[in-house]
């Protein structure tokens, strides 16, 4: 068995068929450190009113990114391309992984 030091979702949609828009919501396994960021806001984007993330019980760190202000008007089609969103996977990385 091994274990995957860090892991992390960005809004993730789990990936079960053509119609499964759910969110993902299990943490990786045998990942040690699991890092989930996610947005609500998508309901209000029309090209993918349904994709919408949600917490992992399991995760070490869960934040809905709608809830910061920087993050407030972010949805499924522009979470991926935030600056702040990056900053945080780098950081959970460089703070979990040693060199």
């Amino acid at each position: 068995m091994f274990t995957i030091k860090v892991t992390a979702y960005v809004d993730a949609i789990s990936n079960e068929g053509t119609t499964d828009y759910d969110p993902e919501t299990n943490r990786p396994p045998s990942t040690a450190y699991h890092a989930n960021y996610y947005e609500t806001n998508s309901a209000t984007d029309i090209r993918v009113g349904y994709l919408n993330g949600e917490a992992v019980p399991e995760a070490n760190v869960n934040l809905n990114v709608n809830t910061t202000a920087w993050g407030a008007t972010l949805g499924h089609t522009t979470i991926d391309t935030s600056t702040n969103v990056h900053r945080l996977v780098i950081d959970k990385i460089i703070g979990n992984v040693s060199r």
